[in-house]
C-alpha cells in the first residue's frame, strides 16, 4: 500500500504491482483500505480489547458466516453442498 504497509489482500492473491487487476483495484481506494484495516483489526490490533487472537478470529469466522455474501450463510446450507462449491456448468 502507499503508505507502506504491505496490501495483503494483493499479496494473497498473487496480483503483481502495475498488473490490470492491481490497477482495478486502485481504482477502489476505499475497498483496499477497508479490507485492509480488517485485517490488521483482527490479526494485529493496536488494542485487543481483551480478547484473544482466536477469540477474534472466531469472530471474524462467525462474520464472514453470516454476511449475506458467504455462499456459507446459514440459509445456503440448506442446498446440497456440491451446489454451493461446484463451479458452472
Amino acid at each position: 500500500m502507499s503508505d507502506g504497509n504491505p496490501d495483503v489482500m494483493a499479496t494473497l492473491a498473487g496480483l503483481a504491482e502495475g498488473s490490470p487487476v492491481a490497477e482495478l483495484r486502485r481504482q477502489r481506494p476505499d475497498v483496499v483500505r477497508h479490507l485492509q484495516g480488517s485485517d490488521d483489526a483482527i490479526f494485529a490490533p493496536a488494542h485487543h480489547g481483551g480478547f484473544t487472537r482466536p477469540e477474534r478470529e472466531g469472530a471474524a469466522k462467525r462474520s464472514s458466516l453470516m454476511s449475506t455474501a458467504s455462499p456459507w450463510r446459514p440459509t445456503a446450507r440448506r442446498k446440497p453442498i456440491s451446489t454451493v462449491c461446484s463451479p458452472p456448468a
